[in-house]
């Protein structure tokens, strides 16, 4: 199968549940944690469980 005949949808990965996995700029460890738990709250307060 050549390039041109490629399915793109197979050029975005997603994550078991079908969301798009975004690309993450590791700096550090701390900064991973950090942005880590940022990222739960912002899920948290998404969903309702934190106000």
């Amino acid at each position: 199968m050549s390039m041109a005949h490629r399915d793109s949808s197979f050029d975005t990965p997603l994550d078991p549940h079908g969301q798009v996995i975004r690309p993450y700029d590791y700096r550090d460890a701390g900064g991973l944690v950090a942005d880590f738990w940022a990222e739960v709250e912002a899920l948290m307060r998404e969903q309702g469980v934190w106000t």
